[in-house]
Formats: C-alpha cells, sequence, structure tokens
C-alpha cells in the first residue's frame, strides 16, 4: 500500500489533481490514474491510498517506479517519486538522455532533458564552466521532459553551453564510463 498526501503550508484552499504512473524500469506504464484533490491549507491531507501489492508479486520490488505529480491550474507544483527497492538495487537501463538549449534572457538558458526510459537522480553541469541550476538532480520519466534554468558564470552561447553540457544520472555511478554528451 502506498498512501498519497497532499500537505499545504498556503493559506487558502486550492482545487489541483494528482496524477500516478506506476512504471518499469523502462518506463512502460503498468498503471495509472488522475484524481481531483481539495489542498486543505496548512494541513497534510491524506488523498488516496494505492494497493500495488499485485503489481509488486508480478513483477518485484527492484523492477517498478512510482511517479506522482500534483498540479494546480493545469501548471506541475510537485513531483515524487516512490522505488519500492534501495536505488542501488534497480537494474537501470541506459536512459537515453537528450537535451534541448535555448537562448532565455539575461544570459540565462532554458535546457529541457527528456529520457527514453527513467533516469534518476539525473544531473546537469558544464565542462568548462561554472554555472548556477534552478533546479538539479531530477527524475526524468520517458515522456515528461524537465526545463531547467541554467545560469553560466561566464557568457556563452547556447552553442557553447550545448557543447559543454554534459548529463549524467544514477545509472553513471555504477557505470562510469557512460556520459552523456550532446554534439
Amino acid at each position: 500500500m502506498v498512501e498519497l498526501h497532499v500537505t499545504s503550508d498556503l493559506q487558502e484552499a486550492q482545487a489541483g489533481a494528482i496524477a500516478w504512473a506506476l512504471t518499469d524500469l523502462n518506463g512502460q506504464v503498468l498503471a495509472g490514474a488522475e484524481l481531483p484533490v481539495e489542498i486543505v491549507p496548512q494541513t497534510n491531507t491524506l488523498a488516496t491510498t494505492l494497493d500495488v501489492k499485485e503489481e509488486l508479486r508480478r513483477h518485484g520490488a527492484r523492477n517498478l517506479l512510482l511517479w506522482l505529480e500534483l498540479t494546480v491550474d493545469g501548471r506541475r507544483v510537485s513531483t515524487n517519486l516512490v522505488n519500492f527497492a534501495r536505488p542501488k538495487h534497480l537494474e537501470l537501463p541506459e536512459p537515453g538522455i537528450t537535451a534541448t538549449v535555448e537562448a532565455a534572457e539575461n544570459g540565462t538558458f532554458t535546457v529541457t532533458p527528456t529520457a527514453e526510459r527513467p533516469a534518476l537522480w539525473a544531473w546537469l553541469e558544464l565542462e568548462q564552466n561554472e554555472a548556477r541550476f534552478a533546479e538539479n538532480f531530477v527524475h526524468l520519466r520517458p515522456g515528461h521532459p524537465v526545463a531547467v534554468t541554467v545560469t553560466p558564470a561566464a557568457a556563452l552561447t547556447a552553442d557553447e553551453v550545448r557543447g559543454q553540457l554534459r548529463i549524467r544520472s544514477l545509472v553513471d555511478t555504477y557505470r562510469p564510463e557512460r556520459v552523456t554528451a550532446l554534439r
């Protein structure tokens, strides 16, 4: 059983939706749904309880991931991931990460990585320059890109950022010879 809770530190109630998807390690959706949720101010609320015993029995804890997303007014406000085994026990395949790089304003860039298969704890870095990343160590779910604002310490072009960008994930911590370089 997995309990899905919504916690709000806001002063007023909001209406939202929780989407969940149970996938295998290749990203294939085995079950999922979206349900409306009332977000009660200053409260932790149990939204629902998922019974995943049958899927765990059938596929094994080392082969399943539960992806969670909370949206308000159609905008993603929170995501989470539930793994049923320790990360070191997950036999994750190569994620097949690609990314787009677009110049934004004030010398920043929007880097949008995507993955063909789940990429857990993915992080971005520039090979030759320091940079600030608005978000890093994200979980990449197939079909669900994540936009990350990147602010290099030095003035760079989009082509220079693209050439220096390296994206790694949990797989790279035990397969160091694999590095996603974008060219």
